[in-house]
């Protein structure tokens, strides 16, 4: 496991500032809870690590119902097909996050994203 540092501020008359430690998983490990994950094409909130885990799988209508303004401050009425690929997402952002996002269709590895 990795470990980075992070400095947080604490309030007091001197400005005191503390060095914490975070601890940053193995992005091999986290690979694999997110393929798991996603071979059980479940949505998904817990943690892991010690870290905020989400998953959400793939959503694939036909036709679905949206409302779309208007010029005239109104609201039509448009059906179309929507598609949201499976996502997956680990830590908090400021900190630590780390995101898996299968935009080339489910069977395609997954795009990543690491702050």
């Amino acid at each position: 496991m990795n470990i980075i540092q992070a400095k947080v501020t604490i309030p007091q008359a001197d400005d005191a500032v503390i060095s914490i430690p975070i601890a940053v998983p193995d992005l091999t490990a986290v690979h694999e809870l997110a393929e798991q994950l996603h071979a059980q094409g479940h949505p998904y909130e817990g943690q892991a690590w010690g870290w905020p885990v989400q998953y959400d799988p793939e959503i694939r209508e036909n036709t679905a119902e949206f409302q779309i303004p208007d010029e005239q401050g109104l609201y039509r009425t448009e059906i179309r097909p929507f598609w949201t690929p499976a996502s997956f997402t680990i830590g908090q952002n400021g900190f630590w996050f780390y995101s898996l996002l299968w935009e080339d269709g489910p069977l395609a590895p997954p795009r990543a994203f690491l702050e």
